[in-house]
Parts: structure tokens; C-alpha cells; sequence
């Protein structure tokens, strides 16, 4: 540590070399030899100009006197001050310089203990020539700068299985970060709209079985190629990690509908079987706080509002999560860890993780919304309900202009020939 005796040893000879330099301003008002001399050989003069001169004279060295010991308390002061200054300085340095080496050691440990957790998700690696990106009117590949573009699935896997194909997406959703605000925007794409899902097989289904017959890689690249985004990572849970989550949190409060309260009992009984975690039925509708079961069940409500309420109550479980996260204790926080993410599947890297989670207190909630905006839910020949955009093109121009403010977007050739297949299928336009 610092030695302060040494300090202030050091700070008295830094005063004295001051005094010595600047004496007191007394250089100022001493003549030197030849001015004395000058001084004295200058003719006075006669009458009475001779004797107010020498009264003048006469006066000089008390002015001088005065003026001297003034400069001096000056040239005192100012030292002093300057002294002040350089200790202060010091002081913020050496509180500065503990700061910084304490937050240092807390990222080193921080980042340690989070990399031996990370080890225990379900990791899939995406080369760059995997992922698709549209191609704009400018010739280079969507690019939206200034945001982070992530895909959520919530998947029909409930006994804590590998998350993979031949499972149903009952949850699309676009989490966009604005890299400077730290806004999270929720995109939710209703499962059952009428997209391409892959391009190489012309594959025009749900989006949900898209997720079913190709994986979460090729279901990140039609949202990709269907709404001209730059989504390069994506995140897979399954119904069990959302409830053993929401239970380790201590619940979320939900007002639930005298219209909904049977189906999400109905849904208890088989999310609670599936998923091995045990829960009760609700007694009364209102405002109450549902466990992890319970929630999921909320979540899985589809025959209220069809899939665009569904959604919304989606929105709603997911933001009271990221809420109650935000405000939990460390201890919380790293039990979560340890028994969420075995259940996780994603394509985002330990350093990503790892900046996302340093970066979680600098996240907020904004704007969530349901894609898309303009629909009609219809039967389509052999592909069964659908939600069908009415049109794809103009909802995709919307859904920009919302989400990405002060960015220009053309749509590109990709979605508008996704659009005009749409409209050959369903005659919806």
C-alpha cells in the first residue's frame, strides 16, 4: 500500500523548491545595482517640484514594503492551493486505480464461473455459409446496423430430450437488442403463418413445421429469408427449462380470465405429467401468482384468440421472467444457471453469452408485438389452418419501419417473390 509519511515528506520539499522559485515576489519590487545607481544620479529638479520629488522619494520604500509582504501572502496562497490540487489529484488516483483493479478480479472470477457453467447447454456451431441473409437493392447481404437480432424457440419437447427436429415450434419469436439503448423488442411470429420454410425443397408450410421436418438452423434462416432479417444465432428451450425456471424465480403474476381458467387446468394436468413437476389447479380466476407449470399451461392457451393471443400471453410470461431476473439475488441467479441450461439448445458462443449476461442490468423491455399485423386465417389445400399474410410484402415494410426506426429498407427481390407465391397459393392479397 501507499507509505503516506513518505508522501508528505515528498509534498514539504515539492512546497519549498515552490518558495524557492517564486520568493515571494519580491524580485518584482527590488532594483538591481545599476538601477539604484541611475536612480540616484537623476537631477531632482528645483522649487517646489524638487520638494514634492523628495517627499516621494521619501514614501517608495514603505509602498514597496506593503506591496511586497502582499505579493508574498499571494505567492503563499497560490502555492498552497497548487499543493491542495496535486493531493487531491492523487487521492482520485489511487481511489480510481482500487476500483479498477477490484472490478477487474470480480470479470476474471465472473467470467470463469460463468464458462464452467456454459459448458452444460446443448451447443450447435453455424459457419457463416450456413446462414442465409437476403440479398438487398444495394448488393450486399441485410445488414441492420446498430442491433442484435436473435431467434427464440419454445419447443413441444417436454421430458427434458435433445432439442432437434421432429419436434413443433409452438413459440417463434425475434429478439431484437438495440446495441446502444439496451431496448429489447419481442417479435412474435404466430406458428402457423404460411411461409416458406426452406428454399432448396420450395417448402411453403407453417413456420412451426418448419422447425419439425429441417431443425432450429434452417427455422432461423426462414425467418431470415421471409422477413429480410440478419439473424446469425439462435436460442432453443424446451416446456420443462421454462417451468423449472419460472419456479426457481418464485412464480409470475398473472390475471387469468374466468374464460381461461378451464384450459389452463386441462393443461396442467398433461404439462405436469410430461414434464415430471408437480403443481395444482387453480381454484378461482384473477390476479394471482402461477407456478412453472402453471405458466407454461397459460402460455399453451390456444383455443381463446387463437394463436394471436397466444402469443401475447407469451409476451407477457417471457417479460415478467426477464423482470424477476433482473432483480434477483446472485444465489438465484446461478441456481437458474446450473438447472436451466442442460435444457437449452443455441448457437450463441461462451464470449456472447457471457457479454449478454455482464450486459443484463442494461437491458429494458419495449415495444412486443404479434407478425403479422395483417392476416387471414383460412384453410389452405393440403396444408391445413393457416395464418396467411395479407400481404407478405407490405407487412414486412411495416414491421421494419416499427422495429428498426431511422433505418432504410427496401424490401428485397427474395420477399417480394415470397410475397407474389403467397398470393398464387391462397388468392389472399
Amino acid at each position: 500500500m501507499w507509505d503516506d509519511d513518505k508522501l508528505e515528506e515528498t509534498e514539504i520539499e515539492e512546497y519549498e523548491s515552490e518558495q524557492e522559485e517564486y520568493p515571494g515576489g519580491q524580485e518584482i519590487y527590488q532594483m538591481d545595482a545599476p538601477q539604484q545607481k541611475r536612480r540616484q544620479d537623476k537631477p531632482s529638479g528645483n522649487g517646489s517640484r524638487d520638494g514634492q520629488r523628495s517627499g516621494n522619494r521619501a514614501a517608495r520604500p514603505r509602498k514597496s514594503s506593503a506591496a511586497r509582504e502582499r505579493a508574498e501572502r499571494e505567492a503563499r496562497r497560490e502555492a498552497q492551493q497548487r499543493m491542495k490540487k496535486k493531493r487531491r489529484r492523487r487521492r482520485i488516483r489511487r481511489v480510481f486505480m482500487l476500483i479498477f483493479l477490484i472490478l477487474l478480479l470480480l470479470v476474471v472470477a465472473a467470467g470463469g464461473l460463468i464458462w464452467s457453467k456454459l459448458s452444460k447447454m446443448q451447443r450447435a456451431s453455424i459457419s457463416d455459409d450456413q446462414i442465409v441473409k437476403n440479398t438487398m437493392a444495394d448488393g450486399k447481404p441485410v445488414n441492420l446496423k446498430g442491433y442484435t437480432n436473435i431467434a427464440l424457440f419454445g419447443v413441444d419437447a417436454r421430458d427434458g430430450s435433445r432439442i432437434g427436429k421432429e419436434m413443433h415450434a409452438d413459440t417463434d419469436i425475434v429478439l431484437s437488442i438495440n446495441n446502444l439503448t439496451g431496448e429489447i423488442r419481442l417479435i412474435s411470429v404466430y406458428r402457423d403463418t404460411y411461409l416458406n420454410v426452406n428454399e432448396a425443397d420450395d417448402m411453403y408450410r407453417k413456420l412451426t413445421e418448419g422447425f419439425y421436418y429441417y431443425g432450429p438452423e434452417e427455422a432461423m434462416n426462414a425467418l431470415n429469408r421471409n422477413l429480410d432479417l440478419d439473424i446469425e444465432d439462435y436460442v432453443a428451450v424446451n416446456w420443462a427449462a421454462v417451468a423449472n425456471a419460472i419456479n426457481i424465480l418464485g412464480g409470475v403474476e398473472i390475471d387469468v380470465t374466468a374464460e381461461e381458467l378451464p384450459y389452463l387446468n386441462g393443461y396442467c394436468t398433461e404439462t405436469s405429467a410430461s414434464t415430471g413437476i408437480p403443481t395444482t389447479q387453480l381454484a378461482q380466476p384473477g390476479l394471482q401468482t402461477l407456478d412453472g407449470v402453471q405458466a407454461v399451461s397459460y402460455c399453451r392457451i390456444r383455443y381463446i384468440g387463437m394463436d394471436y393471443q397466444r402469443t401475447e400471453r407469451q409476451r407477457t410470461v417471457l417479460s415478467q421472467m426477464f423482470t424477476k431476473m433482473k432483480h434477483a439475488g446472485v444465489g438465484t441467479l446461478m441456481r437458474l444457471v446450473d438447472e436451466i441450461l442442460p435444457q437449452v439448445s443455441t448457437s450463441l458462443s461462451g464470449g456472447e453469452m457471457t457479454w449478454m449476461g455482464l450486459n443484463l442490468f442494461r437491458y429494458h423491455l419495449g415495444t412486443s408485438m404479434g407478425f403479422p399485423y395483417d392476416k387471414v386465417a383460412m384453410t389452405v389445400p393440403g396444408k391445413n389452418d393457416c395464418v396467411v399474410p395479407k400481404t407478405l410484402l407490405s407487412n414486412v415494410t411495416r414491421l421494419h419501419e416499427e422495429m428498426f426506426p431511422g433505418l432504410e429498407y427496401t424490401p428485397s427481390a427474395k420477399v417480394q417473390q415470397i410475397s407474389q407465391r403467397i398470393i398464387s397459393d391462397t388468392g389472399v392479397q
